[in-house]
């Protein structure tokens, strides 16, 4: 019987080394268009010309800063031409961070983006993919 103990206790010890140290999940709440277009700064067209992801040491993540062209302004106070987004999350040299649910960027992507900004005012994607929108072409017709 006290081996079986200690047997159990060289299980846990092992399973409680081995396991990750923290595990993490996203659950999204959808939300609606209406809730969705009021809660945000602004809402553009575009698309995305550049993707740079970088370590940065005072948030302790990789981010990626996503160059997008502003074709169309929908709502807000951006302009038509060039903005920068800063996301959390990417791969920069030997660091990655990812964040469950964050928008996926490609150059040459075209997109509708709800954005609001964080608190030194950079821009981001509102309510993390929820504020993501690819443009794609109809199969049937080609249009977008």
């Amino acid at each position: 019987m006290r081996r079986l103990i200690w047997t159990f206790r060289f299980v846990i010890l092992v399973s409680a080394i081995a396991l990750p140290f923290s595990a993490q999940a996203m659950t999204v709440v959808p939300i609606a268009d209406d809730d969705l277009a009021l809660s945000v700064r602004a809402i553009v067209e575009g698309r995305v010309e550049r993707l740079e992801a970088v370590w940065s040491p005072s948030r302790l993540a990789v981010v990626t800063y996503v160059t997008v062209r502003v074709d169309r302004t929908l709502t807000g106070p951006i302009e038509p031409g060039t903005i920068v987004l800063r996301q959390i999350g990417g791969r920069a040299g030997q660091y990655a961070t990812e964040v469950s649910g964050s928008p996926r960027f490609e150059p040459g992507q075209r997109v509708v983006l709800f954005l609001n900004t964080d608190g030194d005012g950079a821009l981001h994607v509102a309510h993390v993919s929820l504020g993501h929108y690819r443009v794609e072409a109809d199969p049937a017709t080609g249009r977008p």
